[in-house]
């Protein structure tokens, strides 16, 4: 009874192993079939930061000056006053000139 059980068993794994060996499994034959390649997903694009400059939370900048050529109403304080608007800005006219940020 014992051999019998024995025989079974080594019957069903040489069925199993010539099954795997026809159908081509783990093998680096060419079976016909379509490789599955593995696509990584795009990480998204991070956030868009806000358009703002409030606090200067990145450098602190104490005062401002420039070579003395900026024009009225548009003087060094106006590159650190934290406003976004256009008529908040330095202007200077020419080249050459230079803005100076005491940290």
């Amino acid at each position: 009874m014992l051999m019998t059980k024995f025989l079974q068993l080594v019957c069903r794994a040489s069925l199993i192993a010539s099954l795997l060996a026809v159908s081509g499994c783990g093998g680096s034959g060419s079976s016909g079939s379509t490789p599955i390649i593995d696509t990584p997903t795009p990480t998204p694009p991070p956030p868009a930061p806000d358009a703002t400059c409030a606090g200067n939370n990145l450098i602190n900048v104490v005062a401002a000056t420039d070579n003395g050529q900026s024009i009225a109403n548009n003087g060094p304080g106006q590159a650190i006053d934290d406003d976004l608007n256009p008529s908040s800005r330095w202007e200077s006219p020419g080249d050459a000139v230079t803005l100076t940020l005491d940290l």
